[in-house]
């Protein structure tokens, strides 16, 4: 990031590289999880991460129930 002494400027700068930080986050998501991500249009960095963060755990959570009950779906 780059050094200034202007604040307004300062602000700028880091607003640029929030905005970067985020894009490369999304973008690099993959799967379900990166299409929740990409769904609910996170406006920063923790917003996403929770996100991909809470559909993990939904997964996980899926999938160990999906252990101890079979689906019931024929096909």
């Amino acid at each position: 990031m780059c050094k200034d002494s202007d604040p307004v400027a300062h602000r700028i700068h880091s607003e640029n590289a929030g905005r970067m930080l985020l894009a490369s986050f999304v973008a690099g998501v993959s799967g379900e999880i990166g299409c929740q991500v990409k769904f609910q249009n996170p406006q920063d960095l923790r917003q996403s991460l929770t996100t991909a963060l809470a559909v993990r755990g939904a997964l996980q959570q899926e999938s160990f129930a999906e252990t101890f009950i079979p689906s019931s779906k024929v096909g």
